[in-house]
């Protein structure tokens, strides 16, 4: 999957037709421009640096779930499965959960958090990684992706797929 920030429309960048439009909902504006594309919205879940999103979580998914091309929500900050859970109950069936793990915490129950999300997809967002977890990081990173290799997720051996960001792309403001 490739999953583009919806900040790059209207920047002069041919963007296949193919592409996912990330949604970052720290960044949310009434009446902001959403592209005609499938749409991936990202929760700031438990987020303590600026921009801070401006929705509650139902209101976040309520905001997903108007709009029918809405396939993805990602919830950052996924630590505890209870909170997972109680995100799968109230989003939509038809739009897949994607927890991001950006902590420690995160790391250590990512078996859980999967299970909980009921999903075969996570974001690691290693910058926020690497924040949390200092001289640890590396130890961390190599868990995590161990845990991912592992196969251990589901009985019928479902791949999980990782998105983590491949690079930055900065524009004329």
């Amino acid at each position: 999957m490739q999953l583009y920030s919806r900040h790059l429309h209207g920047k002069g960048i041919d963007i296949p037709e193919h592409v996912v439009v990330r949604i970052n909902l720290a960044w949310y504006e009434k009446d902001m421009y959403v592209p005609d594309r499938t749409l991936f919205f990202d929760y700031p879940d438990g987020r303590t640096k600026p921009p801070l999103s401006r929705l509650g979580l139902r209101d976040a998914i309520d905001l997903a779930s108007s709009f029918d091309r809405t396939k993805y929500f990602a919830v950052s900050n996924a630590e505890s499965h209870e909170h997972i859970a109680d995100v799968r109950r109230i989003l939509p069936p038809h739009i897949k959960l994607v927890p991001k793990i950006e902590t420690k915490r995160g790391v250590n129950n990512l078996y859980r958090v999967i299970d909980a999300a009921e999903t075969d997809m996570v974001m690691l967002d290693t910058e926020d990684l690497y924040s949390d977890a200092g001289d640890e990081y590396g130890e961390y990173l190599d868990k995590f992706y161990n845990m991912v290799k592992s196969g251990v997720f589901y009985t019928d051996d479902t791949e999980i797929k990782v998105l983590r960001m491949q690079g930055v792309i900065f524009c004329d403001y």
